[in-house]
């Protein structure tokens, strides 16, 4: 079952495009990811999805409710976690949840039942009583997590959630969002982490308000390219002459980039003849799987 489908989505600033004619569907327990540069297009369009921002054209409906029509009714089945959540800082964890129960109607029993697995969930049980502003980075957006799943919406809308947060933190809220998914909610996340993209069930390629390329991670990876993976045989300083003498199979080359020692590069699948005459005795040249990272480079280029 679709719980959101958009359709020839176009949003206009002024006379400025910011979204250009999207289309996408996300079935229920899918979580879907946004991936694209700053100014793309992310936060339009979940800003949009929200009910916040007016669209200019297109359809948009929401467990099959139009947004134009519907707006108060989607708000109620929908959770939205902005990239500046704002907790109240003086407030401790539970006053804070209690707080966004209240605004969505939830009851004593309900609030708890589901404060106290979130909490558990989230691992802030034992923080209830701490003020939201002596919380780590985290923790606050866990805390932020929790009071935007409290009213038990069916499409969560996540911008940017884990921006700045560490590695471990990271990794945390991924697996909650992932046994919620499990549970039937869907979920749609915007990153700029193209890690994180891989966890997605489905994912667009915004660029310029475009969606360049949408689908399955695997689908996705499947490019018209080559990822080549080189390290020097005879001494790293070899790595910056490559670039003065890249003009040679410039046609070929979609994107290079140093990776410590060594050195990746995305060709067009044409240039990989090319490339390897041209500096296999200068590097051991290993063809490697392309990530979410090469599949945008490669498509920014088309």
């Amino acid at each position: 079952m679709n719980t959101v489908s958009v359709k020839n989505l176009t949003k206009f600033y002024n006379k400025q495009k910011a979204l250009d004619d999207i289309s996408f569907d996300i079935n229920t327990g899918e979580i879907f990811g946004i991936v694209g540069p700053d100014g793309a297009g992310k936060t339009t369009l979940l800003r949009i999805l929200t009910g916040i921002l007016e669209k200019t054209s297109g359809k948009i409906s929401i467990m099959n409710f139009d947004i134009d029509k519907d707006c108060e009714k989607i708000k109620y089945h929908t959770g939205y976690m902005s990239q500046k959540f704002n907790l109240y800082p003086t407030l401790t964890v539970e006053e804070n949840i209690k707080f966004f129960a209240g605004i969505f109607g939830v009851s004593q029993q309900e609030y708890n039942d589901r404060g106290e697995y979130l909490l558990n969930l989230t691992g802030l049980a034992n923080f209830k009583t701490r003020q939201a502003k002596d919380l780590s980075g985290g923790m606050k957006q866990k805390l932020a997590l929790i009071s935007t799943l409290i009213h038990k919406p069916d499409v969560l809308i996540l911008d940017e959630p884990t921006l700045g947060v560490d590695p471990v933190s990271r990794r945390d809220f991924w697996q909650i969002l992932q046994e919620f998914s499990q549970k039937g909610t869907s979920i749609i996340v915007s990153t700029s982490y193209m890690d994180e993209a891989e966890l997605c069930n489905k994912i667009i390629l915004l660029f310029e308000g475009r969606i360049i390329i949408q689908g399955n991670p695997v689908e996705v990876k499947k490019i018209d390219s080559i990822v080549l993976e080189l390290s020097s045989i005879v001494g790293t300083q070899h790595a910056v002459s490559l670039e003065n003498i890249i003009e040679t199979i410039k046609p070929f080359v979609v994107d290079l980039s140093f990776k410590g020692e060594k050195i990746r590069v995305i060709l067009k699948k044409d240039g990989k003849e090319a490339f390897t005459k041209e500096f296999g005795k200068l590097f051991h040249i290993n063809e490697i799987s392309p990530s979410i990272e090469d599949v945008f480079m490669r498509a920014m280029q088309k």
